[in-house]
């Protein structure tokens, strides 16, 4: 591989993983901005409405038992391991990508027309 094209793709594979990292911290912070100050009030009310089950309804549901909302739980306690997986994910993903781009670029010419074809043919490339 030459140096430019692998500068070319560390420099896109920053971009992308940096697009990962800040799409994420955006999410967070939204995510807890939102839940953290009301969350209270509203999940307590909305966990009250949804332990009285429906007669009209054609399945039983599961009373909650979370004290918070899933979200805020996932974006607080666990969001270490969601940026691990979104960036593993993301960096198997951009290799693919790499991967199949190059072999599709790079490809050998079609049969009829190789080097050795050619040569087989007397004709002097």
């Amino acid at each position: 591989m030459k140096p430019t094209t692998l500068m070319a793709h560390l420099v896109l594979y920053t971009l992308v993983i940096t697009a990962i990292v800040v799409a994420l911290m955006v999410a967070r912070s939204r995510v807890l901005d939102r839940y953290a100050a009301t969350s209270a009030q509203s999940w307590e009310q909305w966990k009250a409405d949804t332990q009285s089950p429906d007669p009209r309804s054609p399945v039983a549901r599961r009373p909650v038992t979370a004290p918070e909302p899933p979200l805020l739980v996932l974006s607080r306690d666990y969001f270490g391991v969601v940026l691990t997986t979104c960036l593993a994910i993301g960096t198997f993903l951009f290799a693919f990508m790499a991967a199949t781009l190059r072999g599709a670029l790079h490809s050998a010419p079609p049969s009829g027309r190789s080097a050795r074809h050619r040569s087989n043919q007397g004709i002097v490339t």
